[in-house]
């Protein structure tokens, strides 16, 4: 689990660190772009790769790596190949349909589950919204809203995930 949080953080990092390129005229705004659809693809394959050596994603949840390695796998062909339209658009797709599928297959308040697991996961999920809320949507002012409510959403799972590990 180490493994998965230092690989997530570091390509948090580089996410970053496109954004100041950016801002430092190193790059241009559709490099970043290509650059955080990239890393959201990677962070992707990095959680789909760890999940099933976690003891709460074995056995029936193992689809659910499998999903993510594919849906991550996607991303980042669509962000080095597509022209950058199509890539956010068809980003945005496999994004809400990866939602979904985590909202329907991943249950971690049901069981017991460690703090790391939870917090990998909701953080992707959080991401991954805003990718799409963003990708979907364009920079309007109530997306600001809609990443708040994301953020929200986020914190209460997060608190509740806590919890369910305290109790145990």
């Amino acid at each position: 689990m180490k493994k998965a949080m230092i690989a997530f953080a570091v390509l948090m990092a580089m996410a970053a660190f496109s954004d100041v390129a950016r801002h430092l005229g190193w790059i241009d705004g559709a490099m970043e772009k290509r650059a955080i659809g990239l890393v959201i693809g990677s962070m992707a394959i990095v959680i789909g790769n760890y999940l099933p050596k976690m003891r709460l994603f074995q056995s029936p949840n193992r689809i659910l790596g499998w999903l993510l390695v594919i849906a991550g796998s996607a991303y980042v062909a669509l962000f080095v190949v597509a022209p950058l339209a199509l890539a956010r658009q068809a980003a945005a797709m496999i994004g809400v349909g990866v939602i979904v599928m985590i909202a329907i297959l991943w249950q971690p308040l049901r069981v017991g589950v460690r703090q790391p697991a939870i917090a990998l996961m909701l953080t992707f999920v959080y991401l991954l919204s805003t990718a799409v809320a963003v990708y979907t949507f364009g920079r309007q002012h109530w997306t600001e809203w809609l990443h708040g409510a994301f953020f929200v959403a986020y914190a209460v799972l997060y608190t509740l995930g806590e919890k369910q590990c305290l109790r145990n």
